[in-house]
């Protein structure tokens, strides 16, 4: 065979070969791409910034094009042309909707520098909430395993709304919560005496599990049960929506509504459509179609507004606790340890420092510290839905004991993927989860609960991930507990705002968790941990000032009943009140003393006319909240004891 005839056989066979191969790279990297949605906009559409229609001319030219676009942005933000900045942000995630980076720049901007150059809370909270919807409903579909996108989302709600650095951000909390309590409705509320983790956890799954078990349509639910389709047509005969946030939301009001005492001035003022939707909600024919209706309505809902998986909502409250959706940390917690377990599936040895773990780890953890910390949110919706301008629905969140084992957990699992080296877990991790402990141990001790919080002392000096050696720290925690628990208060006494917040953090539990769920060993637990610590805190104070001066000095009231009366007292004005009222009976007589005249003028409007004539027949302001024995003599006492109080700051100040 000719030389030049055997070249170009070896050739044809090197090209057959190779074509093959390609075959079958092409076919990997096809899989791939379909795999970890790796495609880009191939087409303008209506309302996309011109660059769009540009950069998808310029063909393989696209990516230099992208990264001008890209310089351009950050020049813009760097010169305060937000708004200019914004425009760009969006053509470059229609060119490649697969750069992560550009999605947070683009949250953050309308989250962090947009939104505080406008005027109002309302408008605050609207380009919050947009930068959170662009990642939650854009930024995730395109990047459904990336880490940066769902880390940028996790903190948007942990920094941004439930932090405490942004002005407007009770505004945010209030608007963040009255959502879910919509969407969901109500969380369930433990019986008495029935607190513990697992029957909470319990109770939540539970509240989830028939949203997570819905039909996907809607024909499969009229199926189910044929009274949904005449519960339908009761809807749309009234004009509401039966599949929108809309109805969840008209269904939540009239239902605590209806179920309140402020329920009379309500009916006074609401208009035809409210009082039909009230009627139809509680109407016993269609209860069972209701829950079948709300059910797969909440599940659509959460898939197609706001890109969240009941499923996997369901598998977090089961593995980490009882989750509040109505609280930040609970999103921050969900958005993050789905990047986690979405990174995981995309780790090979040599992209392992591409994936910040540690950093989305941390969210996860800081998340569920804020859980432990404010995970138990006492939300007054009435007083959103009642809300005049004169004063703030009340919103309060107090520690979560079901999130106190968890940290550690987490960090075990940290650990284990070992990603990273256990020094960089320790240094990252360890010093905040002993921090945390030593505050859930005087906590669960305050409950009178000495045995647990024992346990909790020793399994920390035994924690595996501590530094064993450390002398100091094993002799720190061999104390008995009750050494070590006054321990812990005597360092922290020299700060006047921790002793505030050891103090008046007891007394809300006693006052929520206590009177108004009806746990009189939470309330008198609360109550002596307060009262110890207060007289704790004022012998220092008062070795710390050895002239006994007061007023201009003193942080707090010098007696306690002062400090746990006035705290009830404000406290109850500002809850719903079906709360206040029963926080009102339960109360001690003493106690009742101190919030009568505040609870006068919130509540007595609600049950009686101006005349004092009830509103409801049967049901006056005195019969919901009776005078307690005493007060004429109680205010003169009050009156002497502040009228004291002015002549020695007086002597004190000359």
């Amino acid at each position: 065979m000719p030389q030049g005839r055997m070249t170009q056989l070896i050739a044809v066979v090197v090209c057959i070969v190779l074509l093959g191969l390609s075959g079958l790279v092409s076919a990997d990297l096809t899989s791939s791409a379909g795999r970890h949605k790796l495609t880009y906009t191939e087409r303008a559409e209506e309302g996309d910034p011109p660059q769009v229609a540009l950069g998808i001319a310029m063909g393989a030219f696209r990516g230099l094009f992208v990264n001008i676009l890209w310089i351009r942005a950050n020049e813009l933000k760097e010169e305060g042309k937000y708004y200019e900045a914004v425009d760009l942000a969006r053509a470059i995630t229609r060119l490649q909707p697969r750069f992560p980076q550009v999605w947070a720049f683009h949250a953050w901007n309308m989250a962090y520098n947009i939104s505080v150059t406008t005027n109002t809370p309302q408008e605050r909270w609207n380009w919050v909430s947009q930068g959170i919807d662009l990642l939650r409903m854009e930024g995730v579909k395109h990047n459904p395993t990336d880490m940066v996108v769902h880390k940028e989302l996790a903190w948007l709600f942990l920094h941004k709304v439930q932090a405490f650095a942004d002005d407007a951000h009770w505004y945010y909390k209030l608007q963040l919560a009255a959502e879910w309590h919509e969407i969901l409705g109500p969380p369930p509320m433990p019986e008495p005496g029935e607190n513990s983790r697992e029957a909470r956890i319990a109770l939540f799954e539970a509240w989830l599990k028939p949203i997570v078990e819905a039909p996907e349509t809607l024909e499969e639910v009229v199926e189910a049960n044929p009274k949904v389709n005449e519960l339908l047509d009761r809807l749309t005969a009234i004009d509401v929506d039966f599949n929108s946030q809309k109805m969840l939301k008209s269904v939540t009001r009239v239902r605590m509504a209806k179920a309140s005492a402020v329920w009379p001035e309500l009916e006074r003022v609401a208009d035809p459509k409210f009082l039909g939707m009230t009627e139809l909600v509680h109407d016993p024919e269609f209860a069972e179609a209701w829950e079948d209706l709300l059910a797969f309505t909440r599940r659509k809902v959460l898939i197609r507004d706001f890109n969240m998986e009941p499923r996997r909502m369901l598998r977090y409250t089961s593995t980490y606790g009882p989750l509040d959706w109505r609280h930040p940390a609970a999103h921050a917690l969900y958005w993050g340890q789905k990047g986690v377990e979405g990174g995981m599936t995309r780790i090979e040895d040599e992209v392992i420092k591409d994936y910040d773990f540690i950093n989305t780890d941390r969210l996860v953890v800081q998340a569920v510290q804020e859980l432990w910390r404010t995970g138990n949110l006492w939300f007054d919706y009435n007083g959103m839905m009642l809300n005049s301008g004169d004063r703030e629905p009340f919103y309060v969140g107090i520690p979560d004991t079901a999130y106190i084992s968890v940290y550690g957990e987490i960090l075990g699992d940290v650990v284990k993927r070992s990603y990273y080296d256990n020094d960089r877990a320790y240094g990252s991790y360890a010093a905040g989860y002993e921090n945390m402990m030593k505050d859930a141990i005087r906590y669960v001790y305050r409950r009178g609960d000495r045995a647990k919080a024992n346990q909790m002392k020793n399994d920390l000096a035994n924690f595996y991930l501590m530094n064993l050696n450390d002398n100091s720290r094993s002799t720190y925690l061999a104390q008995d507990i009750d050494r070590f628990v006054r321990a812990e208060l005597i360092d922290r006494l020299g700060s006047p705002s921790v002793a505030q917040q050891e103090i008046y953090g007891s007394l809300q539990e006693a006052i929520l968790v206590g009177l108004v769920g009806g746990d009189a060993e939470v309330f008198e637990s609360a109550i002596e941990y307060a009262k110890q610590y207060h007289a704790m805190y004022m012998e220092q104070q008062l070795r710390d000032n050895p002239q006994g001066q007061i007023g201009r000095t003193e942080y707090m009231d010098r007696r306690f009943d002062f400090v746990a009366g006035q705290a009830f007292a404000s406290i109850l004005p500002m809850l719903a009140v079906d709360y206040a009222q029963q926080a009102y009976y339960n109360a001690p007589p003493e106690m009742r003393k101190w919030a009568y005249d505040q609870v006068v003028m919130r509540f007595k409007p609600y049950f009686d006319d101006e005349d004092g004539n009830p509103i409801v027949e049967g049901r006056s302001f005195d019969s919901v909240f009776p005078e307690p024995e005493g007060m004429p003599a109680f205010r003169a006492m009050i009156d002497r004891e502040f009228a004291q109080r002015g002549r020695d700051l007086q002597r004190e100040m000359k």
